[in-house]
């Protein structure tokens, strides 16, 4: 029974190695072939007090403007580390 055990593993790390290496390279190509496109803002926002209302007024601002492939290209990457890491250490 160990030994059927010790087999599965044994794919399943292989597959995760695979899958490190595809997302790694999607990732890669991810950012190689993103242009200038969707840009999402970053935003935050708080409560603050109005005196002409005398009332709390939410006040949204943005922080930063991300491009959506940077996103995306982030995911991948951080799949491609999970996946290395299942494959190596566990």
């Amino acid at each position: 029974m160990a030994k059927a055990a010790d087999t599965t593993f044994g794919k399943l790390r292989r597959f995760n190695g695979v899958m490190a290496v595809l997302h790694l390279v999607q990732g890669l190509l991810m950012l190689f072939f993103s242009g200038y496109g969707n840009k999402w803002p970053i935003t935050a926002t708080h409560l603050e007090f109005d005196l002409g209302t005398q009332s709390l007024q939410p006040v949204t601002q943005t922080w930063v403007r991300v491009e959506f492939a940077y996103l995306v290209a982030l995911f991948l990457l951080m799949s491609a580390v999970a996946d290395l890491l299942i494959s190596t250490l566990l």
